[in-house]
């Protein structure tokens, strides 16, 4: 690849993510990279790792501009075949491991995905059956292949087993590894920082996801100015627990460390006593979370007696309160809000110089550099005055690209100048500082995932026998942030309770999706508004009031 490139504090504008591995590994061939359970990978290793996938996935077929799916935890397995594809100048596509067979199909079909690598089973769901469900061409034979007319792109399927179960009549990880190791090496691709090298699946307000298009200087700069809103840098231990398909592990996680020379700490997902024994065992001094997670960590540990006094620097995309009193009973040395998206990587967050701590608690921070940020009208899109509340516009090297295959929903969203309109309701005030204050997409954010209103009520109405309309909320909740709730209406002479529905529900659409509450009422209780729409205000007013819910 030439002359290695040095990582510096402007090098996401002219550096591409195999160049920052390149720069990694050369500045930290001995420091350990990647830590998850028994696994620890340096640097060098990390870069032999990748080249040597880059080979396997080039014997394959892979090329330039294919897209390659992943449905994988958070494992060293995905860092080092993520960075092989981009090698090839091929395009990651992370997707949701809590989907189920209809959902997948959709992103396989909408995202021209050419080879899949999916894990055999993730904690209690059994891929191999989803697979089947998916294409009826699925047989798990030797090379891999697929031929699929209803998904006329899809080629392979890459067997990962992480529970170490031998498959002989499929084409597995090991396999790929194998055909790679004693391969010469492969001519790579001349990549543009500002490429696409991602494609990261959006729930948003419409029934189905989107496939949002992230260059590397997006990936990159995102993942310094994370690492700089904490401080970190070659002595940390960074401990990821969100998954590598959302932006707070793939971006604050995973490149936060890698472009700042941190150890990432791996767990394949969420649970509260886990983490809080790595951060005892390993000494981890950093973490991104919502606040929830780290409240769970802190019950946790009041409850083993575990020491985590080691741990003194974390973004928490959370304010006020909570984020007092996580900073406070965990001693944070440094802790700072942030403002993210899909759409945008990092948008806006608070410095460590930065001494205002009625900002630093309150606000989501002021826009990274060469970062416009404007709160506009949501109607006009005219630029408001400092505090009042309207719209998060922005523009800048953080921008995704637009959304894949979806040219009407990508020109809706970005005007002529260069703005990506979020649909999120926020201000700025007089000094620059963002503060998010809703959304007026109706999108619902529950431990960690976006579920996106539309299609959990579009679900209910068309794929249930008994619902005649229903509308869906988000209510607080202590432990998920908030809670997916469905306000219902049932047909003329259905009879059905809550539970009946909820079981009915799992195993067809994410689990993360399902309602935790259902709440029945009669048609003449709906809440509309004079042009008889729905009004998801009074309508989410009611479900509080309805379930007791004291705020």
């Amino acid at each position: 690849m030439g002359k290695v490139k040095q990582i510096g504090t402007e090098f996401y504008h002219e550096m591409t993510i195999p160049e920052m591995l390149d720069a990694a590994a050369s500045k930290w061939p001995e420091r350990e990279a990647i830590v998850c359970r028994e696994q620890r990978i340096t640097f060098g290793q990390l870069k032999e790792l990748a080249h040597t996938a880059a080979k396997g996935f080039h014997s394959i077929g892979i090329s330039p501009g294919d897209h390659v799916g992943f449905i994988m935890g958070n494992y060293p397995e995905f860092v080092w075949l993520q960075y092989a594809l981009i090698l090839l100048g091929a395009k990651v596509v992370p997707i949701n491991i809590n989907l189920k067979a209809d959902e997948i199909k959709f992103i396989l079909q909408n995202a021209d995905i050419s080879a899949l690598v999916i894990m055999d089973r993730f904690r209690e769901i059994d891929y191999f059956s989803i697979l089947q469900k998916i294409t009826s061409e699925f047989t798990c034979d030797k090379s891999g292949n697929v031929n699929d007319l209803s998904l006329p792109k899809l080629r392979k399927i890459i067997i990962f087993n992480p529970t170490g179960v031998k498959y002989s009549g499929s084409f597995t990880l090991e396999n790929l590894m194998e055909l790679g190791r004693p391969s010469k090496e492969v001519a790579l691709p001349k990549l543009n920082p500002a490429d696409y090298a991602y494609v990261m699946f959006t729930s948003g307000t419409t029934a189905f996801p989107k496939g949002a298009m992230q260059s590397h200087q997006t990936i990159l700069g995102g993942g310094y100015y994370y690492g700089k809103g904490i401080d970190l840098n070659i002595n940390d231990k960074y401990l990821c627990f969100s998954p590598f398909y959302h932006v707070g592990g793939l971006i604050s996680g995973l490149y936060s460390c890698q472009v700042h020379g941190a150890t990432l700490h791996l767990t394949e997902f969420f649970q509260a006593e886990e983490a809080t024994l790595i951060i005892a065992k390993e000494r981890i001094t950093a973490a991104w979370g919502l606040g929830v997670m780290f409240l769970r960590i802190m019950e946790s540990a009041k409850k083993l007696g575990a020491d985590l006094s080691s741990f003194k620097k974390a973004v928490i995309p959370t304010g006020g309160n909570i984020f007092e009193r996580i900073v406070k009973e965990l001693q944070l040395d440094v802790a700072t809000n942030s403002y993210a998206m899909t759409e945008g990587g990092i948008i806006s967050i608070t410095l460590p110089d930065d001494s205002n701590w009625e900002k630093r608690r309150n606000s989501h921070g002021k826009p990274v550099p060469d970062i416009e940020v404007r709160v506009v009208g949501h109607e006009t899109r005219k630029p408001l005055s400092p505090n009042e509340i309207g719209e998060i516009c922005f523009r800048g090297w953080n921008r995704f690209l637009g959304y894949y295959n979806m040219p009407k929903e990508t020109t809706d969203a970005i005007d002529e100048k260069g703005f990506f309109y979020t649909e999120d309701m926020g201000r700025m005030d007089e000094e620059g500082y963002l503060y998010w204050c809703g959304r007026y997409k109706e999108v619902i954010k529950t431990g960690g995932e976006n579920v996106s209103q539309l299609e959990v009520e579009t679900f209910l109405e068309d794929k249930t026998p008994w619902i005649k309309r229903a509308g869906v909320v988000g209510v607080p909740d202590k432990r998920w942030g908030e809670a997916v709730t469905a306000i219902v209406q049932l047909k003329s002479g259905c009879s059905i309770t809550a539970e009946e529905v909820i079981s009915y529900l799992k195993g067809k659409i994410a689990d993360f999706k399902i309602p935790k509450h259902i709440i029945f009422i009669e048609e003449n209780e709906w809440p509309l508004r004079p042009t008889k729409k729905l009004d998801k205000m009074k309508l989410r007013e009611m479900a509080i009031r309805k379930l007791g819910i004291v705020l």
